[in-house]
């Protein structure tokens, strides 16, 4: 008996210990199983996607001859980013999962279909469509990204002590942060070269991006608990 014990507390780290981990595993084992679709779908897709985020001019080359954002392998990997957002924010707000995950996750993917809605408005009423449909291209990118990235860091990470997983949480929340900025940075420089109004800038970043992630923090923080 006291072998057994001993067996089951040996390289163990976060075992699962309620229905709440489930929740966990089931986003995982979706997001493992996606991002091996689209390995499969198209084998390069994953390494132009990468060299598209970070050699970013190239943006509309790629988009066009190798890259197909509305493609199925896209899309999937578009889904892996929110689950491991969810994932992100449901641990960090009570250090568990359960259906606040899955809660967060439609509340993320409702939010940003709401904000391509009024891209897609400010584009058919103003004379900017490329650069906001540039920018709409570097949000799908660097989403599928942010999928990418994630996913691996928090399967292996879910195995280390609770300690390491917290510090590795915020590791992840930091990494999703940088990429977010890496996005607004490259996209604020196209709409320079095509020579986009200052104002309309400064407008479209304080009602499209910085005002709806302060309302969803502010909303996230108060009102957690009814969450549950």
């Amino acid at each position: 008996m006291i072998e057994q014990l001993s067996l089951l507390s040996v390289g163990v780290g976060v075992p699962i210990e309620s229905n709440h981990e489930i929740y966990f595993w089931v986003l995982m084992g979706l997001n493992l199983i996606f991002i091996a679709i689209a390995k499969t779908l198209n084998q390069d897709y994953i390494s132009v996607l990468f060299n598209t985020a970070i050699i970013n001019r190239q943006l509309l080359q790629k988009t066009q001859d190798e890259l197909k954002l509305g493609s199925a392998s896209s899309v999937l990997l578009t889904l892996t980013y929110f689950s491991n957002l969810s994932i992100i924010l449901a641990y960090t707000a009570s250090g568990t999962y359960g259906k606040t995950a899955l809660i967060i996750a439609g509340v993320l993917i409702g939010s940003v279909l709401i904000k391509w809605l009024a891209m897609w408005f400010v584009a058919f009423v103003s004379e900017f469509r490329g650069g906001i449909s540039e920018h709409g291209m570097n949000h799908l990118i660097y989403y599928q990204v942010g999928g990418i990235l994630l996913t691996p860091i928090l399967f292996l990470s879910h195995f280390f002590s609770e300690n390491i997983y917290s510090k590795i949480i915020l590791g992840c929340l930091i990494i999703s942060g940088l990429l977010i900025l890496l996005r607004e940075i490259q996209s604020l420089g196209r709409a320079i070269k095509s020579r986009i109004s200052p104002l309309y800038i400064i407008l479209y970043l304080c009602t499209l991006e910085l005002m709806p992630f302060v309302l969803v923090i502010y909303a996230f923080v108060n009102n957690y608990a009814g969450l549950n």
